[in-house]
């Protein structure tokens, strides 16, 4: 067990926080994925917290439970969350999140705090966090040509403990800071629409059951031009739906019947499949191209699910991108980070009530946000990506992957 509760000393960045996390996991079945412990380090060191998850180690596997038990404290989900906010989290204008590659770990996270992403921001202002931001450090690994050598492959570890891989995180975020200070982080700003990238804006309806696990209902994508898109909806979650009794419905499921299971009905032009369908017109969509961004709002769900849907074989739908179509890089971004980093520009266009909680009509809604401030950024000069952070060296680029490829 770690358990460490030292206030962190003031940085030389008072008003941002950092911290590394990590939960381990176990897959149950398609898209239920149960967290049995979680464990978190402050960049300073100061702060450590690692626990088991009482209700993911209830569903773990009895060799699971044999190694991780009798040498860490067992907390609730609510524990957890009332612990994170009361004692650990320490009070700043921003804290950031940091994990690598966080498809499934933001996720889990807002699982904590009732399964939507603006509760746990909500929660955490009334702590005194002004922003809560998660960020993935695959893009700095990206931007800098990918040089594993920085870093070497993670060190050997009990594939249980995630406070070791929360630590390591840490450390390798530290060699990223250091090596680019003379290898510059690439990155694509928002003002720029290079032609070896493809921007695609994503939503994604889903149905929350009773134990929090998360099923599609329907996806929609648009391409940054508007010229393709897709709307596709997940026949068997939906039809699973509509035979449940409404005397049975939880709050969320409530919400569904009311404001999503109509407008899916109503839409004649939507594409209905199985998940593995659905998949493949998801992966059919998509050029062969260099780096692909996936833009969604608050997209703690959405990432999660493009990584959770998978093919007739289970492979997921990056690996199949990275495999069939070339893609070298695919990058989760999500709009708050670009409206904080550019102070929530006033103007921004409204959405219709009519478009709402339709996956394809909220992706619209997303890229015209999109849109809205990337002229803001080009009128008003603003070059840097909010993808990386202040006190990294950094090379505004349109070349988003350094040539060659450090090795």
């Amino acid at each position: 067990m770690s358990f460490n509760t030292v206030a962190a000393p003031d940085q030389a960045r008072p008003d941002l926080r950092r911290y590394f996390y990590c939960f381990k996991f176990v897959e149950l079945a398609p898209y239920v994925y149960q967290p049995y412990s979680i464990a978190i380090v402050s960049e300073d060191g100061e702060q450590e917290f690692s626990v088991l998850i009482a209700e993911g180690l209830e569903k773990a596997s009895a060799d699971i439970r044999s190694q991780v038990e009798g040498n860490a404290l067992i907390m609730s989900r609510d524990q957890i969350k009332n612990y994170l906010l009361g004692k650990f989290v320490k009070p700043a204008k921003k804290v950031e999140f940091w994990s690598f590659q966080d498809i499934y770990y933001r996720h889990m996270f807002a699982e904590l705090f009732g399964g939507i992403d603006r509760n746990s921001n909500i929660l955490f202002r009334q702590t005194g966090v002004e922003h809560l931001l998660h960020r993935d450090m695959q893009h700095l690994y990206v931007g800098m040509g990918k040089p594993l050598h920085v870093i070497g492959q993670q060190p050997p570890e009990n594939k249980f403990d995630a406070l070791r891989t929360a630590k390591w995180g840490l450390w390798a975020f530290k060699q990223f800071r250091d090596f680019s200070q003379d290898h510059p982080v690439s990155s694509v700003p928002i003002t720029e629409n290079p032609e070896n990238l493809c921007r695609l804006f994503h939503d994604w309806e889903y149905w929350r059951k009773e134990d929090g696990v998360i099923f599609p209902l329907s996806v929609g994508l648009i391409s940054q031009d508007g010229k393709t898109m897709l709307h596709g909806i997940f026949r068997e979650y939906v039809e699973e739906f509509m035979t449940k009794d409404p005397v049975h419905y939880n709050e969320h499921e409530v919400f569904i019947a009311r404001k999503v299971i109509p407008k899916i009905m109503k839409d004649h032009q939507a594409i209905w499949g199985k998940s593995a369908e659905i998949a493949e017109g998801i992966i059919d969509m998509i050029p062969e191209i260099d780096l692909l961004e996936l833009w969604s709002d608050h997209d703690v769900h959405d990432r999660y699910l493009v990584g959770a849907t998978q093919t007739s074989e289970g492979w997921g739908i990056i690996s199949e991108l990275r495999h069939r179509k070339k893609v070298r890089a695919v990058l989760a971004r999500d709009t708050v980070h670009a409206q904080v980093h550019l102070g929530w520009p006033a103007g921004q266009p409204a959405q219709m009530l009519d478009t709402t909680h339709h996956g394809l009509g909220d992706a619209r809604h997303n890229r015209e946000i999109f849109n809205y401030l990337q002229t803001y950024a080009r009128q008003n000069g603003i070059q840097a990506d909010p993808i990386i952070p202040d006190d990294f060296k950094r090379s505004v680029s349109s070349v988003p992957l350094p040539q060659p490829l450090l090795q």
